[in-house]
């Protein structure tokens, strides 16, 4: 995205911290980088779908992410973020980091720039883990955890979730959503089918 160099923060564990590409990067190797700002086809079935989602005040403040601008840190708008989209053999796959924008809005993207295909599947982390007391916590409700499953379970999508979905998250995913979510950890493999 072309504002992926701006200044951005985040405030996961109670202290304000810079979480930007580093300058030493930007100056050494912008030349490595392609910048885009709408849909990409980057192989045969392989797409990069930047976010264009509008009006994200009640999750902003629920992530805790900031980006500087003329001193003052605002709410991330996302806007700089992407998902990367394989056509399968099952259907869809997307791949995003933390689904900082919400996952259900993520997945309507995907259809709004991809119509009339089914997703299969959804791979990354949900953004559901924070800290208190040096102790996880989850920060999504009991029943916005359940809105987000029941969504997943209506549009028939298998869940892949780890990392930022915290430990406590995914156990309440799985219990609603039971074979529908897996525990994406370190080692697991993935075996994607594209039309090649």
């Amino acid at each position: 995205m072309k504002n992926v160099f701006e200044q951005y923060y985040s405030a996961s564990g109670g202290v304000l911290h810079n979480i930007a590409v580093p300058m030493s990067i930007q100056q050494n190797h912008l030349h490595r980088f392609t910048l885009i700002d709408q849909m990409t086809q980057i192989d045969r079935d392989v797409y990069l779908i930047p976010h264009n989602i509008k009006h994200l005040k009640s999750i902003n403040k629920k992530s805790q992410l900031y980006v500087k601008k003329n001193k003052q840190f605002i709410s991330d708008n996302f806007s700089h973020e992407l998902s990367l989209v394989f056509n399968t053999s099952k259907g869809l796959i997307i791949f995003n980091s933390c689904s900082h924008a919400g996952i259900q809005n993520i997945i309507e993207e995907v259809k709004q720039s991809l119509p009339n295909q089914k997703i299969y599947a959804f791979i990354g982390g949900l953004h559901l883990k924070g800290k208190k007391d040096q102790k996880e916590l989850c920060t999504f409700s009991k029943e916005e955890i359940k809105i987000i499953c029941e969504y997943l379970i209506k549009e028939n999508i298998q869940l892949y979730t780890g990392h930022c979905t915290g430990f406590i998250g995914f156990k309440m995913i799985k219990d609603i959503m039971d074979k529908k979510a897996h525990s994406l950890t370190t080692r697991s493999i993935i075996e994607i089918q594209c039309f090649l």
